[in-house]
């Protein structure tokens, strides 16, 4: 049976797309298995590496001083705890573009011009979006760590151990992120950098409130003085207490936010099962400027809506 060319053609898309797939597999869930063996990736790197330095390097390659687009994009992973380079990066973006292409103008279907554009848009936004998520969840874990941190490092500032110990002890009882990052800075004042400059780099690459006040009670204390072990004590006190708060805040209002999400996708959700039942049935519509007004209006009340359900739901305290 010979093979026409529409057949060669979509088999070169169903190839191209499972090969997107793999790659963007390969680029996001690789190293996944690997990572939740690591406990703490500081300490396993030493164990390879007997050059302290080296592994100071290492940890640090993703804060490199670089400005830009590609200065953007390494903060972006840096703060999501990846040890990804840009180039790969943006070939995954690229990848996931080529794949939404496909999906645009072979399932949708949309034109090709259209569909380019929003390719585009998804291949840079869809990645970046991973890497907020992935950030937050490294910054909600490292809060979650920080009074246990405090805890450790105020017994053994009674103890009588100086704080360098103090902290070292904690990076090294601790999992990550908050283990390597605690060691970052160990290591960092270990090769010749002052501990204010160690605190203050530890800010830059965890951006976190409760950290700033550790950062300026510890700060404070190296300064002027004082019962830090107590300070430390009663600071983990409060972030466990805020904590707590927290957590019973986001369990009352679990069912808002349920709701918003239901509200706000469900429209856009029956638009594409009628789209695919019927396709011929918004084309009769598509020329008319009052269905136009309608869809704007209409998207406009859902953005306004979330807004207001967002509000309702989230608390800062």
């Amino acid at each position: 049976m010979p093979i026409d060319n529409l057949t060669l053609f979509y088999g070169a898309v169903f190839l191209a797309g499972l090969l997107a797939i793999e790659g963007i597999y390969y680029f996001f869930f690789r190293t996944r298995r690997s990572g939740n063996l690591e406990v703490n990736r500081r300490l396993r790197l030493h164990s390879k590496n007997a050059d302290g330095r080296e592994v100071l390097d290492e940890l640090r390659k993703e804060t490199r001083n670089v400005s830009g687009i590609a200065g953007f994009l390494d903060g972006r992973i840096a703060r999501a705890g990846k040890n990804y380079s840009v180039s790969r990066l943006v070939v995954a973006m690229c990848m996931v573009g080529f794949m939404m292409f496909l999906v645009y103008t072979i399932i949708m279907p949309i034109p090709p011009l259209p569909a380019l554009v929003l390719g585009v848009l998804s291949g840079a936004g869809l990645p970046l979006l991973f890497l907020r998520m992935k950030a937050k969840q490294r910054t909600n874990k490292f809060s979650a760590q920080l009074p246990d941190a405090l805890d450790t490092m105020s017994r053994s500032l009674r103890a009588g151990h100086p704080f360098s110990s103090a902290m070292t002890l904690a990076s090294q009882d601790l999992v990550d992120p908050m283990g390597t990052e605690l060691g970052i800075v160990v290591d960092e004042m270990t090769y010749g950098l002052d501990l204010n400059g160690a605190l203050e780099s530890l800010r830059n690459r965890v951006h976190l409130q409760d950290l700033d006040y550790m950062v300026v009670a510890i700060t404070i204390q190296h300064e002027t003085g004082g019962n830090l072990a107590e300070v430390l004590a009663n600071l983990s006190k409060v972030i466990r207490d805020r904590f707590r708060m927290f957590q019973k805040i986001k369990a009352l209002s679990a069912e808002g936010r349920l709701s918003a999400w239901v509200i706000s996708v469900l429209p856009f959700f029956v638009a594409a099962v009628v789209h695919v039942i019927n396709p011929s049935y918004f084309g009769q519509y598509l020329d008319d400027p009052t269905f136009h007004k309608m869809i704007l209006g209409g998207l406009i009340g859902i953005m306004l809506g979330a807004l207001i359900m967002y509000k309702m739901v989230n608390f800062r305290f």
